[in-house]
């Protein structure tokens, strides 16, 4: 993770979920303390913007009030694989509530239907439900049929397989990230900022505009999406496979590397690639995580002062703003962008993290 993410997080660590979507919501104009200050009037500005999306009531509103809403609390914490063995909070019955007004309006949204497939406490009966309309809007990303792997295994090796088959058998891997990212920049455009949220961010050598305010509360929010489970599931099935298996978890591993929308997926790749794949393709797999942790390091954000942050910002989201775009495509652009190779010269490492 790059300086000034790393800076941001430390300055926006304001995700308080036993607060989430309460009934009134009050944005303090002036407060004492700058950080206290900017993290409290943040998570009381999310309240606020899911409240006045939702009494919106226009579809798209209801779409924007449900994934903000879902991306400030963890998921629930489940003992087992069982839905009644999930510690759910109040806040998490709210937000199923949102999702579940959200589909009804947009019945085929694909960012709906995946952040609410991600729930492990839904009845099984309803997750399939989500899960197989996914999989017909969505049957050629590998990332959708492997939402049922987890279940799969539950039923055995069989099942498992065929699970990994269908996924083997997908042209690409997304993750939603360019898709989730443009719907928390359109979230944050709801609300005026609160003025502890204006002028300098806490952590920061210089002031962002207002447009660049939000974005950034968007990039937080986009931060703290968590791993989707089915990826984790992945790795278990494919580390270490029988032999019937290892054809298809190689097959899903190239599609991971080379078609995939996020740095995860690359990462996750080019692990079961260096495990099972020939000496050559071990290589290739890792030139490319090479690659994209190049994209990260010089992304235009690591060193950020006063006179060029706003506008390598203003780069950045506006390349995220692009139909189609996703993690990679941006890191990629921004590269470009900058005229760096798109390849990392020899002598280059990777920074190792402490």
């Amino acid at each position: 993770m790059n300086h000034l993410i790393t800076r941001l997080i430390a300055a926006a660590l304001w995700f308080a979920p036993s607060a989430l979507l309460a009934q009134d919501v009050a944005l303090p104009e002036a407060l004492a303390d700058p950080v206290a200050d900017f993290r409290e009037a943040a998570t009381l500005h999310v309240e606020a913007t899911v409240l006045a999306l939702t009494a919106d009531g226009s579809p798209r509103a209801q779409r924007l009030a449900a994934v903000l809403a879902a991306s400030r609390l963890p998921r629930p914490a489940c003992a087992s694989d069982a839905p009644s063995d999930c510690t759910r909070q109040p806040a998490h019955g709210r937000v199923r509530e949102l999702l579940e007004t959200a589909l009804k309006a947009n019945p085929d949204d694909v960012l709906l239907h995946w952040i609410a497939a991600q729930d492990p406490s839904l009845p099984p009966q309803q997750r399939q439900r989500l899960v197989g309309r996914l999989a017909v809007l969505e049957p050629s990303n590998a990332a959708v049929w492997l939402l049922r792997l987890r279940g799969a295994a539950q039923d055995g090796a069989a099942a498992a397989d065929a699970v990994l088959a269908a996924a083997a058998d997908a042209q690409r891997h997304s993750l939603y990230t360019g898709e989730r990212m443009r719907a928390y920049l359109d979230a944050f455009e709801t609300l005026p900022l609160p003025a502890a949220m204006r002028g300098t961010l806490p952590g920061l050598e210089w002031t962002p505009d207002d447009a660049t305010a939000r974005a950034v509360q968007a990039l937080m929010s986009w931060l703290s999406d968590p791993i989707p489970p089915a990826m984790l599931q992945l790795m278990r099935e494919c580390r270490e496979p029988p032999a019937g298996r290892r054809a298809h978890c190689l097959t899903i591993a190239e599609t991971l590397l080379a078609r995939s929308d996020s740095s995860l997926a690359v990462a996750m790749g080019a692990d079961l690639l260096g495990r099972h794949a020939d000496p050559e393709r071990q290589a290739e797999a890792r030139a490319r995580r090479r690659q994209v942790a190049w994209w990260q390091a010089q992304s235009g954000l690591a060193e950020l002062d006063a006179a060029d942050a706003p506008e390598r910002l203003r780069v950045v989201f506006a390349a995220w703003r692009e139909p189609g775009a996703g993690e990679l495509s941006v890191l990629r652009a921004q590269a470009q962008d900058r005229g760096l190779p798109l390849a990392p010269p020899p002598e280059w490492a990777p920074a190792r993290q402490p």
